[in-house]
């Protein structure tokens, strides 16, 4: 009996004991956000033109809270302890808002939907965002068609 009784013992420690494994915190995610204007912007004459600025499209690669990265060509991978706060499209439109109407070259510069008939239109899409370590020191590559 007392044979069955440590044997029992010994199980219910090995399961105590393999359950705090199943407990351990995971590590925290870091929230990034890209919002910062460039610190040197062009300034263009003021026009009387209004510019609507669609918001960016982008492949759906892009189009997450993932972060990309790449070791070498043709590579992607995500970040697995960061994230975007927002997904890229979400991050620069208001970013292109910001930079646009600080270059002053417009009367004003909108979002959809604008409530007077902007003059141009203006259409992004992501063709790149990624965190290049395929070099020294790594980078950010960003890349728009417009």
């Amino acid at each position: 009996m007392s044979r069955v009784l440590r044997a029992c013992g010994i199980l219910l420690l090995a399961a105590a004991a393999l359950s705090g494994c199943a407990f351990v915190p995971e590590a925290p995610v870091t929230t990034a956000l890209l919002d910062q204007v460039p610190t040197e912007i062009p300034r263009r004459p003021a026009s009387r033109l209004a510019l609507l600025v669609f918001p960016p499209k982008a492949r759906p690669s892009l189009d997450t809270l993932q972060m990309a990265y790449s070791l070498r060509a043709h590579h992607l991978a995500y970040l697995a302890r960061n994230q975007w706060a927002e997904t890229p499209p979400q991050m620069l439109h208001p970013l292109l808002l910001r930079t646009l109407e600080a270059t002053g070259a417009f009367a004003s510069v909108l979002a959809p939907p604008a409530a007077s008939g902007p003059t141009l239109g203006l259409r992004t899409e992501i063709i790149d965002l990624m965190q290049d370590f395929s070099q020294e020191p790594p980078l950010l590559r960003l890349a728009l068609r417009v």
